[in-house]
């Protein structure tokens, strides 16, 4: 099936509408974006630890480390966690309100998904069981081949985000897993910082976006078209809103544009 009416505009997707169109399920739009925090959902590197990942992909190593990197050398005799300190890495602090989550290879994701470029991943997964190995080889020659561009984790998505969790807890409930609803806010926050569309199957986070901030949204079978594209104002429209409170909550960004 199509996931909405075909449009030769860019259009975010989230992790659901990946998943259904790599089984099959639906046809992506032509020009598809996915946020890298989508992007790391997809390709399975969330961890059920809130401060770690499932795997790290090296991104900033001097030449003579990159030689070493063979997988009957450095990689096969040692853990996933190696790389840890050498990707980049996002912590969002909540204060005392919730736990700290941390969001690794955000920016390395990015790179080497515009880049079509697999080979560090390949790398950073060859510790994983064999079965989770392949999956993840397939997702991200599925979004090689669908010709995804992925949209970087910045700073002012980070903080919008923040803002919509103040917002959000108003007047929607969390999901059980914390991060998952940190996660569609961030995935959220990226398609309006861009002013581009999202299409998801998420019912309660289109029923938020749509009361704050989308233009409108479109239905069909299941699929929802949040519009942001031509949105002028962004900020929250909601009447009678306390508006975001800086609770001391805030994102620090670690090992993004460094080079070894």
């Amino acid at each position: 099936m199509r996931c909405g009416a075909s449009s030769n505009q860019e259009i975010f997707v989230d992790t659901q509408v990946l998943v259904y169109a790599l089984q099959g399920k639906l046809h992506l739009p032509q020009r598809s974006l996915v946020s890298a925090v989508a992007a790391g959902e997809f390709l399975m590197a969330q961890s059920p630890d809130p401060m770690k990942a499932n795997y790290y992909i090296p991104l900033y190593l001097s030449r003579a480390a990159m030689n070493s990197l063979r997988p009957d050398n450095l990689v096969s005799r040692t853990s996933t966690s190696q790389y840890r300190r050498c990707t980049d890495r996002i912590v969002l602090d909540f204060g005392n309100k919730y736990r700290p989550l941390a969001l690794f290879n955000t920016g390395v994701l990015t790179l080497l998904i515009n880049q079509r470029s697999p080979e560090f991943l390949h790398f950073a997964i060859e510790k994983l069981p064999k079965a989770n190995q392949n999956a993840i080889r397939e997702r991200f020659n599925f979004l090689m081949d669908a010709r995804i561009v992925c949209e970087p984790l910045v700073p002012p998505v980070a903080e919008r985000a923040l803002q919509m969790l103040s917002e959000f807890t108003e007047v929607e409930n969390l999901k059980t897993n914390f991060r998952n609803s940190v996660h569609d806010l961030l995935i959220l926050a990226t398609a309006i910082h861009r002013k581009l569309d999202l299409r998801t199957f998420d019912t309660v986070l289109s029923r938020f976006a749509s009361k704050q901030y989308a233009s409108g949204q479109r239905k069909d079978r299941g699929c929802i078209t949040l519009r942001f594209s031509g949105v002028k104002d962004q900020a929250s429209r909601r009447s009678g809103s306390k508006g975001y409170v800086n609770h001391g909550w805030r994102a620090e960004f670690s090992n993004f544009g460094k080079r070894s």
